[in-house]
């Protein structure tokens, strides 16, 4: 009914505003009857909008990207003869031949030579989330796992680091003083986990500061 799907609609709004999230769309649905799921529901003449499959279709994606910090994490590094190129898929910002570049963690400067897209044809830019080869004008020791960025918006560099972590696993819990592996761009590194901030219910979304693991 309109009523139900305006409490449920209503009650989500308020829970949202605690994550300060602010682009919603709701859509009455029925899993088991299909109704909304692929066509305009006719159970439902009170509904104005899209069916779920329409909407994920035509939702407006692109003004998430970020086109201002430009970050390409190394992937993967070409070599045929004279020629090398590092490959991967650009994170944020925008790259285009010409543009100095920062090599991180070494610090090596550069400028981007020539961008290469599928099919090794040359492309006058990049953005994300595209994936291109990027040959630099100098010979520099980059490899994989390595950041290209700008030398003047360059990340911040360090090894200690505040992270919100959603634990999946049951069978085992996360611990202070234990070492995992992370992924850092396409790195593989060890860490460890000095201390626990607080544990976040995610049905109320109450910090329990006292929580050990």
């Amino acid at each position: 009914s309109r009523e139900r799907f305006d409490e449920i609609r209503e009650e989500f709004r308020q829970f949202s505003m605690k994550l300060d999230i602010r682009d919603l769309t709701f859509v009455p649905l029925s899993a088991l009857h299909g109704d909304n799921i692929v066509h305009r529901s006719t159970s439902m003449p009170w509904y104005e909008g899209t069916s779920l499959l329409h909407h994920l279709e035509e939702v407006h994606i692109s003004s998430d990207r970020n086109l201002i910090d430009a970050r390409f994490p190394v992937q993967y590094v070409i070599r045929h003869g004279d020629f090398r190129g590092y490959a991967g898929t650009i994170s944020g910002g925008v790259l285009k031949p010409g543009d100095e570049i920062l090599v991180l963690p070494s610090g090596f400067t550069s400028r981007i030579q020539a961008i290469w897209g599928p099919g090794g044809k040359p492309v006058s830019e990049a953005f994300p989330p595209q994936a291109v080869t990027v040959q630099l004008a100098d010979d520099l020791d980059v490899g994989r796992g390595d950041l290209i960025c700008r030398p003047g918006n360059r990340p911040h560099v360090g090894q200690d680091i505040d992270a919100m972590v959603c634990w999946l696993t049951e069978r085992t819990e996360l611990a202070p003083d234990t070492r995992y592996t992370i992924v850092n761009t396409t790195r593989s590194t060890k860490a460890r986990v000095e201390a626990l901030d607080y544990r976040l219910d995610i049905n109320t979304l109450h910090r329990d500061e006292g929580a050990q693991s």
